[in-house]
């Protein structure tokens, strides 16, 4: 991976760009293992707001599968859905 950017909105008080994810994946391969793990590094630092719209727990996991869902429909012959999960 040569250059990534991985932001997400409708989480917090305003969209955010999660290095977390991005600063580990920077110069790895592209591969299940690295994608599982980004997929848990914006859930350390990401503090969502529980409110009408979801909780907070209910938006970590939606960020962490909307990050999968990205990289499997961008990669789909790098990345197997069943392998990750």
């Amino acid at each position: 991976i040569k250059d990534l950017r991985i932001s997400a909105g409708g989480i917090g008080a305003i969209p955010l760009l999660l290095t977390r994810p991005v600063d580990f994946l920077l110069g790895k391969e592209l591969n299940n293992h690295n994608v599982k793990k980004a997929m848990e590094l914006p859930r350390e630092k990401v503090v969502p707001r529980s409110n009408i719209h979801g909780s907070d727990i209910y938006k970590k996991t939606l960020l962490k599968n909307l990050i999968l869902a990205h990289f499997i429909k961008l990669f789909p012959e790098s990345i197997q859905f069943e392998e990750v999960i």
